[in-house]
């Protein structure tokens, strides 16, 4: 295949499609660094790569074939180095994982857990305008909201809360007890 050739597959539907199934494949992150999707938009002003491991299946690439890439860790593997700096990371203090908010101590989901909502964009939890839950723990919340729905019917309300304050040890006991005297059901339901 030409340099023109491979040009122009790198512009069709059939590329654009594969490209998109390689990105989601990878979580939307570098398969190499991890940096998110939207942080090597952000840091280094183009969308995530689609590298080609091998052009031996062009056009039916299959997952081995390809892999996803930031532009700098794309740059190393194509030129053996890059004048791209990773950005900082950070490690969460609560469970150890990776995040790029080096500013904040904590990732994501667990300052979403810890500190309620309204303190970050997490995304899937949309009551920011509901004032019963708003700023308040998400444990509590979802302690609420088992007992609410008693556990959609197939367990007791009081079993449920019981898991979940198994489930939330790290949280300092007070501060657990405090919350869930509010969230205990009087009896099974």
């Amino acid at each position: 295949m030409t340099k023109t050739e491979y040009a122009k597959y790198l512009q069709s539907d059939h590329w654009r499609e594969r490209r998109k199934l390689a990105i989601d494949e990878a979580n939307n992150e570098c398969e190499k660094c991890q940096l998110p999707r939207w942080v090597a938009e952000l840091v280094y002003d183009q969308d995530l790569h689609v590298h080609h491991r091998s052009y031996a299946r062009l056009g039916r690439e299959t997952y081995e074939d390809l892999e996803v890439l930031c532009r700098r860790c794309h740059e190393v593997e194509t030129f053996g180095r890059s004048e791209l700096k990773l950005p900082k990371r950070a490690e969460c203090e609560l469970c150890g994982s990776i995040h790029w908010n080096y500013r904040n101590p904590l990732c994501a989901p667990c300052d979403w857990l810890i500190n309620g909502v309204g303190s970050c964009d997490y995304p899937g939890f949309n009551s920011f305008n509901n004032p019963r839950t708003f700023g308040r723990p998400v444990w509590y919340y979802l302690c609420q909201k088992i007992t609410d729905n008693c556990y959609l019917g197939s367990g007791s309300a009081k079993e449920a809360v019981e898991f979940l304050k198994e489930a939330i040890t790290q949280f300092p006991e007070q501060e657990v007890e405090d919350f869930l005297k509010d969230v205990e059901p009087d009896g099974d339901h």
